[in-house]
C-alpha cells in the first residue's frame, strides 16, 4: 500500500506568523520552496503562506518589509491526515484546487503534500 508518509515532503519548513514578509521571501528563495507553514511559538498551525501571497503583494506595489506575514497567510488551512490515502489526498487537492497541503499526526504538522510530490507518485 502507498504511504502518504512516503512521498509527501518533510521535514517541512515554518515561519512565524509575526516575520515580515521580506523575511519569508528571502527563506522560501533560501531553501527553493513554494510555501511555508506558519506556526506560532507552541508549534501551532496558524496558516499556509505561499508564493502566490508574495505575488500579490508585488503587483500591489507594497513594502514587503513592512507587511508581516500573519497579515496575507492562508488563514483557513485543510489538513490531512498522515494516514489519509494518496487517492483521498489527491481529490481534495482536486476538488478545492490546491497545490499543496499539510499533511498533520496528532494534530501537530509533519509534511506537505505537494502536486510534485502527487506527479513523481505517478510516474513513479
Amino acid at each position: 500500500m502507498i504511504k502518504l508518509e512516503d512521498w509527501m515532503t518533510k521535514p517541512v519548513i515554518t515561519i512565524n506568523p509575526d516575520k515580515s514578509v521580506l523575511e519569508a521571501v528571502k527563506l522560501m528563495s533560501k531553501k527553493d520552496i513554494g510555501a511555508l507553514i506558519v506556526e506560532d511559538e507552541k508549534m501551532k498551525l496558524k496558516g499556509i503562506f505561499t508564493e502566490r501571497d508574495v505575488l500579490k503583494m508585488v503587483a500591489q506595489g507594497k513594502d514587503l518589509n513592512k507587511i508581516k506575514v500573519k497579515d496575507v497567510m492562508i488563514k483557513k488551512v485543510r489538513t490531512v491526515d498522515v494516514n489519509s490515502t494518496v487517492l483521498s489526498v489527491s481529490k481534495i487537492m482536486h476538488e478545492h484546487g490546491f497545490r499543496r497541503i499539510p499533511v498533520t499526526k496528532k494534530g501537530q504538522v509533519v509534511g506537505i503534500m505537494t502536486d510534485k510530490n502527487l506527479i513523481e507518485l505517478m510516474s513513479g
